[in-house]
């Protein structure tokens, strides 16, 4: 009974998502060489992917983006899962609101966004991300 319910939670929770999920299949059918990740450190910092997203690093990725659950970055450095993990979650807060509230303010802070214009993460959409992101780091003693 257990599983069953499991089941249907991940059913529901991929269609309250679907816009975002179906864009991030679409978009990882065109990356090219892909590596998936499962765990990044630094230091006394580690970040661990949960099974229910999955983190895809690209040399043919220019930065990062986060489709629902689905995450391709450039460098799986702990900073970067971290921070597109907590785009992952702000997509199962909003659902199918998510590519309308989040995805466009993002796209359009990446594009104009400038290291003149202060840090990149003070815009509300990646204040937000980074924020939901710290729950998947832990530290630990060197």
């Amino acid at each position: 009974m257990k599983k069953a319910l499991e089941i249907i939670a991940e059913v529901l929770l991929w269609v309250w998502q679907a816009p975002q999920n179906i864009v991030g299949l679409v978009f990882g059918a065109f990356i090219k060489d892909q590596h998936e990740v499962h765990t990044s450190s630094r230091g006394t910092m580690a970040v661990f992917v949960p099974d229910d997203f999955r983190v895809v690093r690209s040399n043919y990725m220019q930065g990062g983006i986060s489709l629902g659950m689905y995450v391709y970055i450039r460098t799986s450095s702990v900073e970067n899962i971290r921070h597109e993990l907590g785009h992952c979650v702000q997509s199962r807060y909003l659902g199918p609101l998510y590519l309308l509230v989040v995805g466009l303010a993002s796209l359009a802070h990446a594009i104009w966004w400038t290291p003149e214009k202060g840090k990149y993460e003070d815009f509300f959409t990646e204040r937000w991300a980074e924020r939901l992101g710290e729950r998947f780091v832990t530290y630990h003693e060197i």
